[in-house]
């Protein structure tokens, strides 16, 4: 994620039932001066971004209980929810689930494996549009 170098402001949501997955995207993240906090399924999630205020959400599509569209449609409800950008990650890389995902609310889709350039890339521009990174 060399993209991130230097990037390192404000805090990342991770959403995954993996927790490898979280685990890998946590250490990444964190060694380039974000904060990050991490949520196993979607009603932790809806609770961790209520009380975190998360500059970017990373959220898993495919998760057991509240999947990850369900999730990201009431995220969206919850107080700043609509500001926030959501990459879904997901091993999901059919058009059909990209556009459920992005007429849920999505902002981005990346697919997993997780390309880790394309990541950092990806979350250093939607801060960017945010207004989140110098």
């Amino acid at each position: 994620m060399d993209d991130l170098a230097g990037a390192g402001s404000g805090t990342i949501m991770i959403v995954d039932d993996d927790p490898m997955t979280r685990t890998l995207v946590t250490g990444s993240l964190e060694q380039f001066g974000y904060q990050v906090v991490q949520a196993a399924d979607g009603a932790e999630a809806l609770n961790v971004f209520s009380s975190a205020g998360p500059s970017l959400v990373l959220l898993d599509m495919k998760m057991p209980g509240m999947d990850g569209i369900e999730t990201l449609k009431k995220l969206r409800k919850l107080p700043n929810g609509k500001m926030v950008p959501v990459i879904m990650l997901t091993g999901l890389a059919d058009s059909d689930s990209v556009a459920l995902a992005a007429a849920a609310g999505a902002t981005d889709y990346v697919t997993k494996p997780i390309n880790w350039r394309l990541l950092g890339q990806r979350i250093r521009h939607q801060l960017n549009v945010k207004g989140g990174v110098d």
